[in-house]
Parts: structure tokens; sequence; C-alpha cells
């Protein structure tokens, strides 16, 4: 199930599974993207936000210390912060995968997930409510 799964035909034209929050977990410290980064115990991230994950994967180890990725952060941080945030083209899940790949040189977030913005969007309920979306961020 799921209410993605079970509402989307109906509702969007198109079936989509999820609606996806992805975030890097490290030594069970979550780094994500809401409102600019932010960093918080997996736990506590779980129980304040009342988001469980459906999945979790395993994408790695890394070399990189832990100072050689605050100072990616630092230096990334103008790329995510609040003003920068857009639902559909710049999200978590965008967060995510530069953080993986650029950061800590490991495989992205899978493109299943990367897609869903653009696999709302092609339907006809994405494409009625992509201006309304737009114009929240403009």
């Amino acid at each position: 199930g799921g209410l993605a799964r079970s509402l989307s035909l109906q509702f969007v034209g198109t079936q989509i599974d999820l609606i996806p929050h992805t975030g890097v977990i490290i030594d069970g410290v979550e780094h994500f993207f809401g409102g600019g980064l932010q960093r918080q115990h997996h736990a506590t991230f779980t129980s304040s936000h009342g988001i469980r994950p459906v999945e979790v994967k395993e994408m790695g180890a890394t070399s990189k210390s832990s100072v050689e990725i605050d100072q990616w952060l630092r230096a990334n941080d103008h790329r995510f912060t609040m003003s920068t945030y857009n639902l559909l083209s710049h999200n978590c899940n965008n967060f995510s995968h530069a953080f993986l790949t650029e950061c800590l040189g490991l495989e992205g977030v899978p493109a299943y997930i990367l897609n869903i913005p653009s696999q709302f969007l092609q339907s006809p309920m994405g494409a009625m409510v992509a201006p309304m979306l737009q114009n929240m961020y403009q």
C-alpha cells in the first residue's frame, strides 16, 4: 500500500508508488535538506517529523573524515537554503544525491526516486498544478 500508491492513479492519472524523503545517515546522524542543510540523530528525526523509513538502502562506506564532510557541507550550504528549495526540482532527494556523489564518492540516489517529480509533471494533474507550484517559489 501507501497513500501515494492508492490515490495517485485516481488523482494524477499515473501510478506514483511513493513521495520520498531521502537523507544520508552517517554514524546514526541524518543529514538532510529541509529549510537549509540540517543534521539530526536519525531516531530523533523520525520521531519529530513523523516519518518512518519505507526503505533504508546501504550506500557503502566512505573514506572521508568528519572534517572533510563538514567542509563540504559548509562549502555547499549556499546551494541548499530555504530560498533555493523547490519541491519539484531542488529538494531533499537532490541534496542526498549531491552529498553522496560529490562529497562521499558513493553511488547516488536511485533514478526512480529522482524522476518522481518529472513523472508527476508529465501527468495531466501535474501539468495543471505545475504553474501554481512554481509560483510558490518566486
